[in-house]
């Protein structure tokens, strides 16, 4: 009888009686080298000039009898390597610059990436990746360079427990440009979310999708009509500044305006404003305004010349709305609202007693306190010493 092949690997099968004094050889053949080969053996697999079919020998040496496809070349775009319909496992490392479907005639196949080795196999309907997809798994310590993914990107969710030690660094080239972290959210939750050993916190540290901060809370509130970009949720209520340095410098505030866009700004104009700083308190109902200070250009402005004013306001007890009280102009000019006859608010106020005034004021250099005498009505100035004028 004559030899036959083993369906798999395609070893040679001896027939009865058959290869008398050269049996060793076949033998020998089928051990030292296809079973070697099969075991550990190594092909190249150039797939430059197009998608390769892997040959495949009875009895001798071929490419998909190999361990280890070793795929080379420079395609330019995806190619696919084709392997015998049986059962067979490989290792694919894919050395060309384009991905490589390995596959049967028929089937799906699976896709390695350019730069990328897997482990698969083909039970002789299609070929799979060989790995265990594990649900999860302890890591005592984790050292990763280059490009690394936790997780599917569509569904799964990425835990990390303990406690995080001191010493935790997350940073990029200070040559380089691009971010050494970035959180993008594609659904609707929050960017970021910090919270303490309380989970859900209801008093976090967050950023939303909008880009909005907020501190103590989950999420912004809108107030008189707006939804500011940050937000701060305290039952103290307080943000504090510090500044230590060996000079005069203080803690600053800045805020800027320009007409035109950020990419090109163009100059402001009269009564333009720079700052609006509202004041409100809840009613019960929704937060009113009660009191307001605005900052805008008093005049017309210019290349190093930007005139400015200060309005400040207040509402009215039985109203909701501000009303500007008094100004501080460009020039220094301290004013408040014009008046009428008939006017009961809006005035400016000095001291008064009964009686003549005997103390001696603080002196302020170019500025007089003034002071009214009640019993006599008489307006007093002090000028290194009271002067009066007797008011009819």
């Amino acid at each position: 009888m004559a030899s036959t092949y083993s369906p798999n690997l395609r070893i040679e099968l001896i027939g009865y009686g058959k290869q008398n004094n050269t049996w060793g050889t076949t033998t020998n053949t089928n051990l030292g080298t296809l079973i070697e080969q099969a075991i550990a053996g190594q092909a190249a697999v150039n797939v430059t000039a197009g998608n390769v079919t892997l040959t495949a020998v009875d009895g001798g040496t071929d490419q998909s009898r190999q361990m280890i496809l070793g795929i080379t070349g420079t395609p330019g775009v995806a190619r696919t390597v084709t392997a015998p319909s049986v059962s067979k496992v490989y290792v694919v490392a894919n050395g060309s610059n384009a991905a490589v479907t390995i596959k049967m005639a028929t089937g799906t196949g699976v896709v390695v990436s350019s730069g990328k080795a897997k482990f698969v196999y083909c039970n002789g309907t299609d070929f799979y990746e060989a790995t265990t997809e594990q649900a999860s798994a302890a890591i005592t310590n984790l050292t990763v360079s280059g490009n690394t993914i936790l997780g599917d990107a569509s569904a799964d969710t990425v835990t990390i427990n303990g406690t995080i030690q001191p010493g935790v660094v997350i940073s990029g080239s200070s040559s380089s440009p691009v971010d050494a972290l970035r959180i993008t959210q594609t659904g609707t939750g929050n960017a970021l979310s910090v919270e303490d050993s309380t989970n859900p916190d209801s008093s976090p540290f967050v950023v939303n999708t909008n880009g909005d901060m907020i501190v103590g809370n989950t999420a912004t509130t809108a107030v008189l009509g707006y939804t500011q970009g940050a937000q701060f949720y305290r039952s103290s209520g307080t943000i504090a500044q510090f500044r230590y340095s060996a000079d005069s410098g203080s803690p600053e505030s800045v805020t800027a305006k320009a007409r035109g866009s950020q990419a090109s700004p163009t100059s402001v104009q009269a009564n333009d404003g720079v700052w609006l700083g509202r004041f409100s308190g809840y009613d019960g109902t929704s937060f009113v305004e009660t009191a307001r200070i605005t900052v805008a250009i008093d005049g017309t402005p210019g290349t190093n010349d930007m005139p400015g004013r200060f309005n400040f306001g207040t509402t009215l007890d039985g109203q909701s709305t501000p009303t500007t009280r008094f100004t501080i102009d460009n020039a220094g000019n301290l004013y408040g609202t014009a008046g009428t006859t008939s006017m009961t608010g809006g005035f400016f106020y000095i001291p008064a007693a009964a009686g003549a005034p005997s103390g001696v004021p603080t002196s302020l250099s170019n500025r007089v306190p003034m002071y009214y005498d009640t019993t006599n009505n008489d307006f007093y100035v002090y000028n290194g010493a009271w002067k009066k004028v007797l008011l009819g």
